[in-house]
């Protein structure tokens, strides 16, 4: 099992929030916390990159559910980028696809 890693980089208003690893039930947690530190700093535009994913399960799925949920409640956007591999997969079967702004 991958863990996960997360690197911040926030200059007001863009941040970019960089995964490498697994998004699943053992790391989702680590999303939140870094998603409102992004948000503290003044962060409305929020791009969340997936090169690096390996791995993302439903409990990933929800992490990035909740974090778009939140950015967008506090005002801003969220876009996921370099979708490829498992997490375009698991967002076309699931339909969710639709609920996030993506690029390849």
């Amino acid at each position: 099992m991958n863990t996960l890693d997360l690197h911040l980089d926030v200059h007001a208003p863009d941040g970019d929030l960089i995964l490498d690893g697994d998004l699943d039930l053992s790391s989702s947690s680590l999303l939140q916390p870094l998603v409102n530190t992004a948000l503290e700093k003044g962060c409305t535009r929020l791009t969340v990159d997936t090169a690096d994913l390996q791995f993302c399960d439903s409990s990933g799925l929800h992490a990035l559910l909740q974090a778009q949920s939140r950015v967008v409640a506090a005002g801003g956007h969220m876009e996921l980028t370099h979708v490829h591999g498992m997490l375009r997969k698991v967002l076309d079967v699931t339909g969710l696809s639709k609920a996030f702004t993506t690029s390849p």
